[in-house]
């Protein structure tokens, strides 16, 4: 009885040891990687944020904070805070209880950046003779204007007692002018200016401006004035008798 011949063995599919490359040989537990995500893989810059310094004058009666980095020059863009870079309300809540603010208008806080990239020191003043609970939820409404000018670092001024520091006293005006000249920097005065609605202006039919200490504070320090509508807006209407 015949056989049929038994098939020839064809070459071997293993290869030589020294032919396995180090991802084939499976003997060894394969090594973890760990993937790090691009966000953590470098230590992130902590961006300054707002914070109040030590408060100026014998009394400390004259706060003073800063937002981001703000850097002195020759030139000074000052403005009123309430009534002129955000609304008049002092004190105010949200309905959750929290602090919060509106802006005068909504372009200004695309002047204020503007006024910065220009080169100007932006420079915020204001009177804040109020109560203590008060004084403390204006303070807290601070930092949320720093947080929606991210971009914009300013230094802010205020004055909570009638002393050398109130407008339209010149106190906070010679407190920059020191800090500044720390830095050997000189404002320049007639390129300066300062924005405020204490104006004295008379709209007629009894209504008028509250005050005229914002230009009297400019006519104290020797700077250029202008009311929100003129820095803001390009307008001259509502500046009454006394407008630009």
């Amino acid at each position: 009885m015949s056989h049929a011949p038994e098939p020839t063995p064809g070459p071997s599919k293993k290869r030589p040891l020294s032919q396995v490359t180090h991802s084939d040989d499976h003997t060894e537990a394969p090594q973890k990687v760990s993937k790090i995500h691009p966000f953590f893989s470098k230590p992130q810059e902590k961006k300054a944020e707002f914070k109040w310094l030590e408060s100026l004058g014998p009394a400390r009666s004259c706060l003073h904070g800063i937002n981001l980095q703000p850097r002195a020059s020759t030139k000074v863009a000052v403005l009123d805070l309430d009534g002129t870079v955000i609304k008049s309300e002092f004190g105010t809540k949200s309905a959750n209880g929290k602090p919060s603010f509106e802006w005068w208008r909504s372009c200004v806080p695309d002047k204020l950046k503007e006024l910065h990239e220009s080169g100007y020191a932006i420079l915020l003043v204001s009177n804040q003779g109020i109560k203590p609970g008060a004084l403390k939820t204006w303070k807290e409404k601070i930092p949320l204007i720093g947080q929606a000018l991210n971009t914009v670092p300013f230094r802010i001024l205020a004055a909570i007692q009638k002393d050398r520091f109130r407008k339209p006293m010149p106190g906070m005006w010679y407190e920059i002018e020191r800090v500044f000249k720390e830095e050997n920097v000189e404002i320049d005065k007639s390129s300066s200016f300062f924005v405020g609605d204490a104006a004295g202006r008379q709209y007629g039919k009894g209504k008028a401006d509250f005050s005229s200490t914002d230009r009297k504070w400019a006519e104290n320090v020797g700077v250029k004035f202008y009311t929100p509508e003129v820095c803001f807006t390009l307008s001259k209407a509502g500046d009454g008798a006394h407008g630009f």
